[in-house]
């Protein structure tokens, strides 16, 4: 997740060569919107022209085209070896987005264009995880969806959400309701939205991110793809047929705050499952708000309704399990017992 900075910053420009692409332009279905790309993105194409206007476009830019950053830096996400990996400018122009293994993208103020200048160097599997993840995430924000940093499944004909900083396990847990029959609705990337009878979630995308151990010992996969980064072991997997996945979004039954622990150091391996305030669950949705430094005063101001309203039709729980994927099923049959009381 991206760090906040408050210091200016203008002297990021650069002269990036084009992105490799896709002729003529694929339609997509990005988080339940069409969208328009001019770059093969890592998951697949939509079989048809779906025959009318895109939620947004991406472009690249021409051979040879200039971007020069303006507006204010409002965030940034920092490396230990390269000072930062991912610059956040704003202003009247739009947003501008650095990405040190990418290049530089431009999102117009409708957020209706995303513009691409690709670094000569990136690869274009970097590029395409880019695009349906930060780069999406934040346009969904910009056209009106509040996105969650999470994972959901659907259970029982209805979403279920975790919420959980990086490495507790929400990434783990989805898995381990897929093979058990749930189907996938979302994996880091939740758009919500809000109908007449509640607050729905989804649809994301058919990929997800997980751990090596987790592929192999809870989905009994070999891993497809892996190095997402130079500092992970997580492999990008493409569910496609492998498991149900929802194409629509689904009615939030529950969410879940996962705390895991270490059960050898802490002495004991219980599952405690406790309510959470409406007031405190509002908190903690802003807390997992996807990228929530990109946002504005404003912006972060036009989405506390729908989660005050979402606070008040949907029962926020937290979590607290042992850790060890041996004791996964039954921590997931806790949860199954815990949403049948509801």
């Amino acid at each position: 997740m991206i760090a906040v900075d408050h210091a200016p910053d203008h002297s990021a420009q650069h002269s990036l060569d084009h992105a490799a692409t896709a002729n003529p332009p694929l339609w997509y279905s990005l988080y339940g919107l069409p969208v328009r790309s001019d770059i093969v993105l890592p998951i697949d194409a939509a079989p048809f022209d779906p025959g009318g206007p895109a939620a947004f476009t991406i472009r690249c830019a021409p051979i040879g085209g200039n971007a020069s950053p303006s507006g204010s830096l409002v965030a940034w996400a920092p490396c230990p070896l390269h000072g930062a990996d991912v610059r956040v400018y704003r202003g009247g122009a739009g947003s501008w987005i650095w990405s040190r293994l990418v290049g530089i993208v431009h999102v117009t103020p409708d957020a209706r264009l995303v513009t691409v200048y690709n670094d000569p160097e990136a690869s274009a599997h970097n590029t395409g995880l880019f695009m349906i993840g930060d780069v999406a995430a934040f346009v969904l924000q910009q056209l009106g969806y509040p996105t969650l940093h999470a994972s959901a499944v659907i259970t029982g004909g209805e979403a279920v959400c975790f919420l959980a900083s990086s490495g507790q396990g929400k990434s783990t847990m989805l898995a381990h309701f897929l093979s058990e029959g749930g189907s996938l609705l979302a994996d880091d990337v939740l758009p919500l939205r809000a109908r007449a009878n509640g607050v729905y979630a989804g649809p994301s995308l058919p990929a997800m991110k997980l751990w090596r151990k987790t592929l192999e010992c809870t989905l009994g996969l070999t891993p497809e793809k892996s190095g997402i980064d130079s500092c992970a072991d997580k492999s990008f997997l493409l569910v496609n047929d492998r498991f149900p996945v929802s194409e629509s979004p689904a009615r939030l039954r529950a969410i879940y705050i996962l705390n895991r622990y270490d059960p050898i150091s802490s002495g004991h391996s219980d599952v405690v499952i406790r309510q959470v305030s409406k007031r405190d669950g509002v908190v903690t949705l802003l807390q997992h708000t996807y990228n929530r430094a990109l946002l504005l005063p404003r912006e972060e101001a036009a989405i506390l309704s729908l989660y005050a309203r979402l606070v008040m039709v949907t029962p926020i729980r937290t979590l607290s399990y042992p850790s060890g994927l041996e004791r996964m099923a039954a921590v997931c049959g806790q949860i199954q017992s815990d949403l049948g009381t509801l």
